[in-house]
């Protein structure tokens, strides 16, 4: 397929590179090998790779020389996700230790305790251990005036058990587990009241330390000013990347206008800064030529100060990366070099330097909007010449957020399960809105040497921040602004970018077999919507989710809409119906709704503890039920026994109280207790299902499930 009119020599290495980290993860996550072995001999491969890279070179060999030097990254991938796995494995022991650890962030306040970004110093008092020194944990100490005072910087000493962080085993379930992993975090830790002692604070600042002090104190600037509520939330988020004032509403208008992407710093708001220096510049150079490489010098010089201020976050280093390879290539091979170079090489520094980089979903969110950009976008404009000059300006502006559009739209389906629809024709708008208020913050930042000015500019940065939010705040409610549950697979996101890149060889080289291949793919895809349609679960059912800390039953009645049961009338059922979205999608289920501990319904009773539904009785057995053994003959017929949480019973004295189908054990059950239940249903023959072990159990019928007897 020819899509470039020249070669990119980044190209291969970089897909090489690609290949040689998903085959490491799958190693790494879905197998038992040992992770320093199959290391060791990706390393020896690699080795007896090059030797052949050598010959081949020598022998004028070219076809060989690329298969071997394209295996050859395929190793380097291998090892470089082995070297991070290895640095992040280690054996903390099931027993409470005594640590000192480094606090390396400025804590956060949550509800009930204060979550500490540290690493381990030491491995403190223990005799033994396989030592995490160095690793990076969540530390959550249990929230009191002296723990409220606690700043980045401070040396604890901490007695906790050092625990990984699990998944919950339900199908699709985002991976929080992944999450920290890829993030570079070993795992958590709780510390009770009095298990903690500071005993020191170091005043070592790295680089992002540094970046991060700055960024604070911008902050406190901008609330000097008087920037308040979502003005300010906004202003954080566009010049200094700190997210953590943005509402949930706030968040949801930028989110369902389609312009969500403002408020994380990014290619965008780098592009910006780069726009305003070259165009400060332009006079300078244009009148002599040879000053260009120090005004592009300058531009780099200012991008990565940017960054810098922002807190140097992976998105923003890796824009900035590649607008200065850009830059560079400019200067050194004094022709002009294709942003196609500038991505290809910077995406594959980045994968070097951190493989782990391939899952970060803004890495892949802005690395397909700008190569769509870079192969879309010219095509585009060439449908149109407009001679107007504002024509020109707001069709490129069009045919930008299109290509960009286009680009992550399958990314964006599989990851977040939305699309904005209007998004192509209210982005130029409001990116024109967005680059006045760049701009402006721009000038409010340089203007801090003059308080008096930056006073008074103040207020026009806040009225250009209040319009931004207006106007994207009344795009939201536009109809049909944005479509929401949508599944895909990962064969259908990957058959997507298929059919992207056929129709983009199709706009640089028109030819009848693309235009087959474009009509198979198409014939593929909707084929598989139907079969996924046609799957829906059309019985009767019930479900039981691994979500901890939420016990409820999910009740199908064919209907394609879900309903969530949950006796607890103060539980908070936002994260289970989170959880448990992702596998009632690829179901081709609705998003479930949720019923009070209290209904009436004809196939649904809902009252205290006890679920009936088409003729199965759910019994929620917790701390606050658990009765006494009963005389005999008032047994209760239940067909499913869920074991919370909380249950503090033992079997012997529960068993004796109903008839059981099945039992149901939460995951978050102490270990004890687990096992104790475990034995005593084999002992009576009751199927036993442990959802910390399953993540999910459910079962479908045709027709109505049938019941052990009336509801107790």
């Amino acid at each position: 397929m020819k899509l470039p009119r020249r070669s990119h020599p980044a190209l291969l290495p970089l897909t090489g590179l690609i290949a040689g980290i998903a085959a490491g993860e799958c190693l790494s996550t879905h197998t038992d090998v040992p992770v320093g072995l199959w290391t060791i001999s990706a390393e020896v491969a690699f080795f007896l790779l090059l030797v052949a890279a050598l010959f081949s070179y020598r022998r004028r060999l070219n076809g060989l020389t690329a298969l071997v030097a394209f295996l050859m990254l395929v190793g380097v991938g291998i090892v470089r996700i082995g070297q991070k796995a290895k640095s992040l494995a280690s054996d903390f022991g099931n027993d409470e230790q005594v640590y000192e650890i480094l606090i390396t962030d400025p804590p956060e306040r949550k509800p009930k305790t204060m979550l500490c970004r540290a690493t381990v110093q030491s491995p403190g008092l223990a005799d033994s251990l396989t030592s995490p020194a160095r690793h990076r944990f969540l530390v959550y100490i249990s929230l009191d005036s002296a723990a409220t005072q606690l700043s980045r910087g401070d040396r604890l000493w901490i007695r906790t058990r050092l625990q990984r962080v699990e998944g919950n085993g339900i199908p699709d379930e985002w991976s929080y587990a992944n999450y920290l992993r890829h993030h570079g975090i070993s795992g958590r830790a709780y510390v009770g009241a009095g298990e903690w002692a500071l005993i020191g604070h170091s005043e070592h600042r790295s680089l992002r330390q540094w970046a991060l002090d700055v960024r604070a104190w911008l902050s406190d600037r901008y609330r000097e000013l008087g920037f308040k509520g979502d003005e300010l939330a906004v202003l954080l988020s566009l010049t200094v990347g700190d997210r953590e004032e943005l509402s949930e509403e706030l968040i949801m208008a930028y989110e369902r206008s389609g312009f969500r992407h403002a408020l994380a710093i990014s290619g965008l708001h780098v592009g910006l800064v780069y726009a305003v220096v070259l165009f400060l510049f332009a006079p300078l150079w244009r009148r002599r030529r040879r000053l260009k490489p120090y005004v592009l010098l300058i531009s780099i010089a200012c991008m990565w100060l940017f960054a810098l201020i922002c807190g140097l976050p992976m998105s923003m280093v890796r824009a900035v990366g590649m607008c200065s390879i850009h830059a560079l290539l400019s200067i050194v091979r004094h022709e002009r070099a294709t942003a196609m170079d500038a991505l290809l090489a910077t995406a594959f520094i980045v994968l070097v330097i951190d493989p782990f980089a391939l899952y970060d979903v803004g890495f892949q969110l802005s690395a397909t909007a700008v190569a769509a950009i870079l192969l879309i976008q010219p095509r585009l404009q060439q449908f149109w010449r407009p001679r107007h000059r504002l024509l020109r300006y707001l069709w490129g502006l069009i045919t930008l957020t299109f290509a960009a559009q286009l680009g992550s739209a399958p990314l964006l389906m599989y990851t977040f399960a939305r699309l904005s629809v209007h998004g192509v024709l209210t982005n130029p708008l409001a990116l024109i809105l967005l680059s006045v208020v760049m701009y402006a913050a721009v000038a409010l930042v340089f203007l801090t040497p003059l308080p008096a000015l930056q006073m008074a500019f103040a207020p026009v940065v806040s009225f250009l921040l209040r319009g931004l939010n207006s106007l994207l705040g009344c795009l939201q409610h536009l109809p049909y602004a944005v479509v929401d549950d949508i599944y895909l697979s990962t064969a259908e996101l990957f058959l997507l970018y298929l059919l992207l890149a056929l129709l983009i060889a199709c706009l640089h080289r028109r030819s009848g077999a693309y235009v087959c291949l474009i009509a198979l793919c198409c014939l593929v895809f909707v084929g598989g919507r139907v079969v996924h349609r046609l799957g829906r679960p059309s019985g009767f059912g019930l479900a039981f989710y691994n979500v901890p800390g939420r016990s409820a039953v999910v009740c199908f009645d064919g209907s394609g809409t879900p309903v969530v049961a949950c006796t607890d009338a103060d539980a908070d059922l936002g994260f289970y119906l989170r959880s448990t979205a992702p596998h009632l999608r690829r179901l081709a289920l609705h998003a479930a709704r949720v019923v009070g501990p209290t209904c009436r319904d004809p196939r649904l009773y809902v009252d205290e503890n006890v679920v009936l539904f088409a003729g199965k009785t759910v019994y929620f057995l917790g701390k606050d039920n658990a009765g006494g053994q009963p005389a005999d003959g008032d047994r209760l017929d239940v067909d499913y026994l869920y074991v919370e949480s909380d249950c503090r019973s033992w079997p012997p004295e529960q068993l004796g109280r109903f008839n059981v189908g099945r039992v149901i054990i939460d995951g978050r059950l102490s270990e004890s207790r687990r096992q104790r239940w475990i034995s005593d249903c084999s002992l009576a023959g009751i199927p036993c299902t442990l959802l910390g072990k399953a993540g999910k159990w459910e079962t479908f019928e045709d027709e109505e499930l049938g019941s052990r007897g009336s509801p107790p």
